[in-house]
């Protein structure tokens, strides 16, 4: 009887330690996940590699979809908020992230930002800098490359605004064919055009007036995660839809189909996350430091008191940051904002 009460003892022992070998109360938890107002999907960190033995206790915690992002140890996943709380209790598990919103941020510009005097006919800089052998990623709403300033300038359109398609817990993998093959020239809002043009557009539609972008000699790829929905002009996408873009940038940055490969990525847009250390996407960004991307962010659109620069990537040391200036094109006398001066919501 006594062997038998040690031998049960022990197996109780066992399960018990096999139940909490994952079991850690610390992990970061984001309270958003509680909202009906969220994304039905999280980003879990973790603090290995995402492999399919990570992915099969995802399935059997509850999980039914999953993106594994290899360039940060982390997976977007989709299931019940009862399996996001198992999950925050594993031990190899950082963070439990809810999926934000973003918000986009974005004749005149050339002079404010003295591109105009850059790419003057007397400029040195115009000849010997154009940006050629260097690819762009414009992460953003999409880039219609019918615009005269863009024809031939966009090397690929790659599509991640549906986010929502993920691996239905097979292993993992997001397929970069289904992202690749829906990417059309189709910008819907115009947004990331815009942003297209300022980065390599050549002027060839400025009907006789110099409106060439800073790199006109560059080449743009455009990933798209952000589009119009039921007629709504903000918060656009969401931060999984940019995750899977920068992981897509990170694996084909050196792709024969990308001049000199993709070494720089403009963003105009940001998060509303205020909690960096465990944000995926500044995890991701910082990753893409790491790899050589430079990334450009917009500082956002809340200023300008101080500590108003856009939550997220925009306050990372590993970006460039960008601010905002008032336009001259238009300026007159009775304007509120001087031409050139810090523009008021800068």
């Amino acid at each position: 009887m006594k062997i038998a009460k040690l031998i049960l003892a022990a197996m109780l022992v066992i399960a018990a330690v096999g139940a909490g070998a994952y079991a850690r109360p610390s992990a970061v938890f984001d309270t958003d996940l509680l909202s009906p107002d969220v994304s039905p999907r999280a980003i879990v960190g973790f603090t290995h590699d995402v492999d399919r033995s990570t992915i099969r206790r995802l399935a059997a915690a509850g999980i039914t979809n999953a993106a594994v992002l290899d360039s940060i140890d982390a997976a977007i996943v989709l299931g019940p908020i009862s399996a996001y709380r198992t999950l925050a209790r594993w031990r190899d598990v950082q963070y439990v992230d809810a999926d934000g919103r973003l918000q986009m941020h974005n004749y005149g510009a050339r002079l404010d930002t003295k591109v105009n005097l850059l790419r003057g006919d007397t400029n040195r800089l115009a000849r010997d800098y154009t940006g050629k052998d260097v690819t762009v990623a414009i992460v953003d709403t999409g880039i219609d490359s019918t615009h005269p300033d863009l024809a031939d300038r966009v090397a690929a359109h790659i599509n991640f605004e549906p986010a929502w398609f993920m691996d239905a817990i097979q292993d993992g993998e997001y397929t970069d064919q289904y992202a690749e093959a829906t990417g059309t020239p189709v910008d819907t809002i115009g947004h990331g055009t815009h942003v297209g043009g300022i980065v390599a557009g050549t002027g060839a539609g400025g009907e006789g007036l110099n409106f060439e972008g800073v790199a006109p000699g560059a080449s743009l790829v455009s990933l798209k995660i952000a589009d119009a929905h039921h007629g709504l002009l903000y918060d656009l996408g969401f931060e999984t839809n940019a995750l899977l873009a920068y992981e897509w940038l990170l694996k084909h940055r050196n792709d024969d189909a990308f001049p000199g490969g993709i070494r720089v990525a403009s963003n105009s847009w940001g998060t509303l996350e205020a909690d960096d250390e465990f944000e995926p996407i500044v995890l991701m960004v910082k990753a893409a430091h790491k790899a050589g991307v430079v990334s450009v962010f917009s500082a956002g659109n809340a200023g300008p008191d101080a500590d108003t620069v856009g939550q997220g990537p925009a306050r990372a040391e590993e970006v460039i940051t960008v601010g905002a200036l008032c336009k001259s094109y238009g300026y007159t006398e009775t304007s509120t904002c001087g031409a050139g001066a810090v523009a008021n919501f800068s």
